[in-house]
């Protein structure tokens, strides 16, 4: 998919690099245009035309575009006010990065957008047909994997006491969403996380939730080339259940009963 016209060949590009290096700033459109009127005048050109320049602007997400031609269907230019990269323009892209890194919501920089009178994309355009789905999501779960590996690495064959705990999308009401994470006690580095979805757990029963994400998450680590010497979380009664499928095996490390080796689980 595409913002960006095929036949428009003025469009500045850059490249991926080089797209956070560019500098932005709030600038008013009639001040751009005002410029344009400066640059290539009102009157036509071509072949001694003489007639009047129309100048259209419109907008592609944040992005102005401003075209420019006479009655006589003369083309006189096209501008952009961002360049592309990868056939986006890069503001877009950035912004719809900026909204997720920092933690923000579409609709709230959506309201702050709206009170400035700034420009926008639409929220379809921001959460399902290209910005999250194709470009934000698959580098942040790269980076992550990239980085969960990397610490893995670190402790492989060392002892390793976690703490466990999981988070809902919504505390304290009917969540759809369960987030559980795994740190290293000593480091409090984050060695494994696992996201469940209500609807993957039995009776669709949000209170489950943390238990299937703690399950999932710490059969991955004991299959990890850590030493899982010991588990604290709190006192979460689907997961106290768990205990009876895990315990010490001779060396002391931490593995699951199933599969004949074993866990220790301490729940505080």
């Amino acid at each position: 998919m595409s913002d960006t016209h095929a036949a428009d060949q003025e469009v500045t590009r850059i490249l991926p690099e080089d797209v956070v290096q560019t500098e932005y700033c709030i600038v008013s459109s009639s001040k751009v245009l005002e410029l344009l009127y400066r640059l290539h005048g009102h009157i036509c050109s071509r072949n001694e035309c003489g007639r009047q320049l129309s100048y259209q602007q419109t907008y592609v997400g944040t992005c102005l575009v401003v075209n420019w031609k006479c009655s006589a269907g003369h083309f006189g230019g096209r501008w952009a006010a961002q360049p592309t990269c990868s056939n986006l323009r890069v503001g877009n892209l950035l912004l719809a990065s900026a909204i997720v890194l920092s933690g923000n919501s579409f609709t709230k920089i959506g309201f702050l957008f709206k009170v400035l009178n700034l420009k926008y994309f639409s929220k379809n355009l921001f959460n399902q047909y290209m910005y999250q789905n194709l470009f934000i999501a698959p580098v942040i779960d790269k980076y992550w994997e990239d980085m969960k590996e990397e610490l893995w690495e670190e402790r492989a064959g060392k002892d390793v006491v976690l703490s466990g705990d999981g988070g809902n999308d919504s505390p304290g009401h009917c969540a759809q969403y369960c987030t559980y994470s795994f740190a290293d006690m000593e480091s409090q580095s984050i060695l494994q996380m696992n996201i469940v979805d209500v609807r993957e757990v039995e009776g669709r029963k949000s209170t489950k939730m943390e238990r299937v994400a703690f399950e999932s998450g710490l059969d991955s680590l004991i299959l990890s080339p850590m030493v899982i010497k010991e588990v604290v979380t709190d006192g979460h009664l689907e997961i106290s259940s768990l205990m009876s499928k895990y315990m010490f095996d001779f060396s002391g490390c931490c593995v699951k009963l199933s599969k004949n080796i074993g866990a220790f689980i301490h729940a505080k």
